[in-house]
């Protein structure tokens, strides 16, 4: 998962400085993470952040694998999948997750919006589940991106 997010990121990063990319193939992703995982985390967010701050960045568009879309919805994009996968990762370490109910709330909105029923058919996300009514934020999240509660 972690792999995943550091490539993601890096794919993201490379769009905003207007590099193409190809449509990924996450099945055979390149190993990201080596030797020290928080610190090739750190150098991915890190490239990210620098990419959509360069100067008018953000204002305008870039073309991602899949088409282009405007670069403040795209970091959105790659802020929820970010939001996404620490539940996934909580969960799975059995650690609570501590995400402000804000910003759990703006990656769903981003999800509802971003994920397509191609992106489902092509396996990046599940069958949207059932959440209680009465599920957190991260919850709803998780399920609508289909993950099971």
């Amino acid at each position: 998962m972690l792999n995943h997010m550091i490539g993601a990121a890096g794919m993201f990063a490379a769009c905003a400085r207007g590099e193409s990319q190809p449509f990924p193939d996450w099945s055979v992703m390149p190993d990201w993470v080596g030797d020290d995982p928080a610190a090739s985390y750190r150098r991915s967010a890190a490239a990210l952040i620098a990419a959509y701050s360069a100067p008018g960045v953000l204002g305008g568009e870039v073309t991602m694998p899949w088409g282009a879309m405007p670069a403040a919805f795209a970091l959105n994009v790659i802020t929820a999948d970010h939001v996404t996968h620490s539940w996934d990762l909580a969960r799975t370490a059995g650690l609570p997750i501590v995400i402000d109910d804000d910003a759990a709330g703006a990656a769903l909105a981003t999800m509802q919006v971003a994920v397509s029923a191609e992106f489902r058919a092509a396996g990046f996300y599940g069958p949207e589940q059932t959440a209680p009514e009465d599920a957190a934020t991260m919850d709803r999240l998780a399920a609508f991106t289909g993950r099971p509660l």
